[in-house]
């Protein structure tokens, strides 16, 4: 693909839709790494509310990022016919289920089940999400800034999401 044939599947205009739908897949980003990496830091309590051990506990981990290995390569070709930004707002859609689920967990299946799910949402989104946000860029700015923005939810969720989201679970639980 040549860059003329990219540019012609760019906005021409910088307009207010354009910079919202960048500014969304950030925000999405942003609940995506939280969500992913949040039960790390509480990864202890989550062990003894459902007494098991820690390392068993550990999977909560180690479940979405393996699902996500698979769908990061599988889902982009299961679904190469859909708009991709069709796509992003299904695969956010179930990252809230999937968390959805976790907050209702009432034993380690259930909870596992629910990071299994999340895995498929967190190997699709970031296997879509950086190539969309260039084409939702407008023309006349480079692709990076638009990636920047998007790479920004990541940063943020990891700097902010996470300790905040550990820190919140000492007042109201896992």
């Amino acid at each position: 693909m040549d860059q003329s044939s990219i540019s012609k599947a760019r906005p021409t205009t910088s307009t207010q839709g354009s910079w919202f739908a960048i500014l969304a897949v950030s925000i999405a980003a942003f609940a995506l790494v939280t969500s992913e990496f949040l039960p790390v830091g509480v990864l202890n309590s989550v062990a003894t509310d459902l007494n098991i051990s820690v390392g068993t506990a550990g999977l909560i981990i180690t479940v979405p990022g393996i699902m996500a290995a698979i769908a990061a390569p599988l889902l982009p070709v299961s679904v190469k016919q859909l708009d991709r930004r069709y796509v992003l707002i299904l695969l956010t859609a179930i990252m809230v289920i999937a968390n959805t689920i976790t907050a209702f967990a009432e034993n380690f299946h259930i909870l596992l089940l629910s990071r299994l799910i999340l895995g498929i949402s967190i190997g699709g989104f970031w296997a879509t999400a950086i190539a969309l946000s260039g084409k939702l860029a407008p023309s006349h700015l480079p692709i990076a800034k638009a990636t920047a923005v998007v790479m920004a939810g990541v940063t943020f969720a990891t700097v902010l999401g996470v300790p905040i989201g550990t820190w919140l679970s000492e007042f109201y639980g896992w």
